[in-house]
């Protein structure tokens, strides 16, 4: 079934189709462009089975760690079976971009029955599916915010293993990952899958854009496909007419909120993957005596009116001293207008603290693959037959 609501879901790719056209032209006279980079590619359905089961093309299993610096690590891609039928749980995750840096790339995560992992060419498994929505470059090319506003890259939605998701993160990147489940039903689960896979199979009609069609807004979009108009999360803030975006929805790093305020977070603790001690010694493994202390007071009842009531003495405080430097009345009018931001900021701050503070962490060991480490025999593709540049 096709969702209908975003605006990525076109048609989809099959192996039937003609090959792409040659690369587009440089996107900037001052960088110099190469060939497509090959860490990502378009996927492609190669086949449905009669019980379900689906072969997709331009599955990201991992990079192979060889050469000097980790941006040298080969990619790693395989015609995959999996199952759509055999979901168990699906997930919303975040990884930071830099340590430090309150930016984060956001992931959805499906996580099969462990009697229907996923099965690339080689035989290899694993029982999550990874959909990361990404920026698509040519060699020679950087990310750029900005340029990122403009539309100047692709859109492609990416599909891979999880060992290749933790691999990036935990062991590329250096950043984590945290990790959080989905309320909702089995049904809801089923389908959110088939939407995700309905969207990576379809050819973009839109270029990535920073905030408005990037990894984040893509997988908010994906889960309000699946959940009651009450529970979707809002893109656009009901201040200033709803022309401005609403943080929840425009940085990853309040995604805990985000779900938090529509009772999207499932019961119990988030998760959080660690950095792979090996590469980055001293990482955190376990919860801080001050995010344990957080923890417990964000399970109060009264934690979120605390906050509320504190963030709006803040603002009020600021905004009515910023208002005293105008006549008339505009200390009161000012003052008043931070009160009411403040409590807002107030209340998404305690939604994130209660989210990500209640936290187990993991290590990442478990999912990283030898083969991996390079050295080991070639990955099958199996005539894997996906698109290395978006088509034209």
């Amino acid at each position: 079934m096709k969702i209908s609501n975003l605006p990525q879901a076109n048609t989809v790719r099959t192996l039937q189709q003609k090959a792409p056209k040659p690369d587009a032209p440089p996107a900037s006279d001052q960088v110099e462009i190469g060939n497509w980079d090959p860490t990502t590619r378009y996927a492609g359905l190669a086949k449905k089975h009669p019980d379900g089961r689906v072969e997709i093309d331009g599955m990201r299993w991992g990079l192979e760690e060889v050469g000097e610096k980790k941006k040298d690590w080969t990619p790693r891609f395989s015609r995959t079976t999996l199952d759509p039928n055999a979901v168990k749980d699906v997930y919303m995750a975040r990884a930071p971009f830099m340590a430090g840096i309150p930016m984060a790339h956001a992931l959805l995560v499906v996580e099969f029955d462990e009697k229907h992992p996923m099965r690339n060419a080689n035989g290899d498994e694993d029982n999550r599916l990874v959909l990361s929505v990404e920026a698509k470059m040519h060699e020679g090319e950087r990310w750029e915010a900005m340029r990122g506003f403009k539309g100047d890259f692709p859109v492609v939605f990416q599909l891979g293993s999880f060992t290749d998701g933790v691999q990036r993160a935990c062991r590329r990147l250096g950043t984590g990952i945290q990790m959080y489940k989905l309320n909702l039903d089995d049904d809801q689960k089923k389908q959110l899958l088939q939407n995700a896979l309905d969207v990576s199979l379809a050819d973009p009609d839109a270029p990535y854009h920073t905030t408005r069609n990037s990894c984040y807004s893509n997988v908010i979009d994906l889960v309000n496909s699946v959940v009651p108009r009450e529970q979707q999360i809002p893109k656009r803030s009901e201040w200033f007419a709803y022309l401005l975006q609403k943080p929840t929805s425009a940085n990853a790093m309040l995604m805990g909120a985000a779900l938090k305020d529509k009772g999207l977070l499932a019961e119990g603790n988030s998760q959080f993957i660690h950095n792979d001690l090996k590469l980055y010694p001293g990482s955190q493994t376990e919860a801080t005596p001050r995010e344990k202390r957080l923890a417990a007071l964000s399970q109060s009842v009264a934690w979120r009116p605390a906050c509320r009531v504190g963030g709006a003495a803040l603002g009020g405080g600021l905004g009515y001293a910023l208002g005293s430097l105008l006549p008339g009345a505009g200390a009161a009018v000012v003052g008043v207008a931070g009160g009411l931001l403040g409590a807002r900021l107030g209340r998404i701050a305690a939604d994130e603290v209660s989210a990500s503070c209640n936290v187990d962490y993991l290590s990442p060991d478990q999912w990283y693959r030898p083969y991996l480490a390079g050295g080991s025999p070639a990955l099958q593709a199996a005539d894997d037959a996906s698109s290395l540049g978006p088509r034209q």
